[in-house]
C-alpha cells in the first residue's frame, strides 16, 4: 500500500482507499476538509512519492503558518510578511513549528512530528536520484510520526468507553 493511501484512511466522509473498504466518517484528523479537498487529496495520492512528500509538507507548513497568524492579536499583512515571507525568520517550517509549540498551538508530540515531516520533506527535496517512501532512511523517519496514531488510539478508547 502506498503511503498516500495510508494517509487517506484518516480523511472524513465515506471515502475509502483502494485497498481499504471501511467508511471513514468518524476520523478525528482531517477536520474542516471539504469534499473537493478530499477528492483532490485522493488524486494527489497517485503522484510520485517525491511529489507527495514535498507538497504534503508544504500544505502542513501553510496551515501551520495560517494557524499562527490567526492567534496573533493584531493583524497587519506587512508586518506578517516581514516575519513569514521569503527568507524571513518564520519562513521555514522548523521555525514555525517552534513558534507553534511556544504559543501552545501544538503539543510536544505534534511539534516532534512537525520537525520529522520537515526532515522527510528535505530528504526528498535535496537528494538527487530516485527516492521513495520505501527507502530505509525515509521509512525510519516516517515511523517516528506519532500524532495520528495517538489520536486514533484515543478515539478508539473513547468509543469503547461509551459502549453500554
Amino acid at each position: 500500500m502506498r503511503v498516500g493511501e495510508n494517509i487517506l484512511r484518516i480523511v472524513p466522509g465515506r471515502m475509502t482507499t483502494r485497498r481499504q473498504t471501511e467508511p471513514l466518517a468518524d476520523s478525528p484528523l482531517a477536520f474542516g476538509l471539504s469534499r473537493q479537498e478530499v477528492d483532490s487529496f485522493r488524486e494527489f495520492c497517485s503522484e510520485p512519492d517525491r511529489s507527495i512528500a514535498i507538497v504534503a509538507a508544504a500544505v502542513v507548513d501553510d496551515r501551520l503558518g495560517w494557524a499562527i497568524r490567526q492567534r496573533m492579536p493584531y493583524q497587519n499583512e506587512k508586518a506578517a510578511e516581514d516575519l513569514f515571507g521569503g527568507d524571513r525568520p518564520l519562513a521555514g517550517s522548523a521555525s514555525k513549528a517552534r513558534l507553534a509549540l511556544l504559543m501552545g498551538l501544538c503539543s510536544e508530540l505534534a511539534y516532534q512530528d512537525l520537525l520529522t515531516i520537515n526532515k522527510i520533506r528535505n530528504r526528498f527535496a535535496h537528494r538527487p536520484g530516485s527516492l521513495t517512501f520505501k527507502d530505509a532512511g525515509v521509512t525510519k523517519e516516517c515511523m517516528k510520526l506519532k500524532v495520528a496514531e495517538t489520536l486514533l488510539a484515543r478515539r478508539k478508547r473513547q468509543k469503547s468507553s461509551h459502549t453500554f
